[in-house]
């Protein structure tokens, strides 16, 4: 199909989608589809549902595991902010009051919402904390916190020196901090070691730009280095008081 046709086609059915908002109707026409030539399709509410059914689905599924992972819980949210595009869109609308009814709110502009918080932002960023603990599993079963919730994540790091209590040829660093890290099957980083009293093991912990968690251990003997990644690590992005 031309360039021109395809884009055509777009068009007509991103106003058919508008109409759908209000309207049980919409049509879409073209004049010129390719070489099928003059076409007309209407679309009734219903087929629209059916068509649109698993971007809804999918996006709720989004929401949901977001207020999971937050730790907040459903019963605690009082409000339900809708803004972007989308939020006009009848068949998410109808899924969201199902499940948080009067708690939605649209503010009068949600077409540009997003794009005057994206330049709020641009002026004045805020800062990112981290929203969940991480550390490591100590050899009497104790955690020890590497990060705190709440903690600044930009240019954060922390060093430690930690040894082995038994005549063990590894070491073995057991990172937890939340039930989803506590399900991964490589939170282990392995570490080979001389035995008790010989060597001490330094441990680094840094977030990088991509606010990834990145841990790298040495060996005070100086043969053995090794590094692990977390890029699951749940935070937060909060703006300051005078900008808001």
């Amino acid at each position: 199909m031309p360039s021109t046709s395809r884009d055509m086609l777009l068009v007509r059915a991103e106003r058919a989608k508008c109409a759908l908002s209000d309207e049980d109707m919409a049509t879409v026409s073209l004049n010129n589809y390719g070489e099928y030539g003059a076409c007309r399709e209407s679309m009734d509410y219903d087929w629209f549902v059916d068509i649109i059914d698993p971007e809804v689905t999918a996006a709720i599924n989004c929401l949901k595991k977001a207020i999971d992972e937050s730790e907040i819980g459903m019963a605690n949210i009082d409000r339900v902010l809708m803004v972007g595009g989308s939020s006009n869109l009848r068949p998410l609308i109808e899924r969201m009051q199902m499940i948080f009814g009067d708690k939605l709110y649209f503010p009068d502009d949600v077409m540009w919402n997003v794009a005057q918080g994206a330049s709020q932002l641009a002026e004045t960023p805020g800062e990112y904390f981290s929203n969940q603990n991480l550390g490591i599993v100590l050899s009497d079963g104790n955690h020890f916190n590497l990060l705190k919730s709440g903690e600044p994540l930009k240019s954060w790091k922390k060093e430690c020196t930690l040894g082995i209590v038994d005549n063990a040829r590894q070491a073995k660093f057991i990172f937890t901090g939340s039930s989803e890290l506590d399900q991964l099957s490589d939170r282990v980083l392995m570490m080979p070691v001389y035995g008790f009293l010989q060597e001490e093991l330094k441990l680094r912990a840094f977030i990088d730009e991509d606010l990834v968690f990145n841990a790298v251990v040495t060996s005070s003997m100086g043969t053995s280095r090794r590094a692990w990644n977390y890029s699951g690590l749940r935070f937060y992005y909060r703006i300051p008081e005078s900008s808001k």
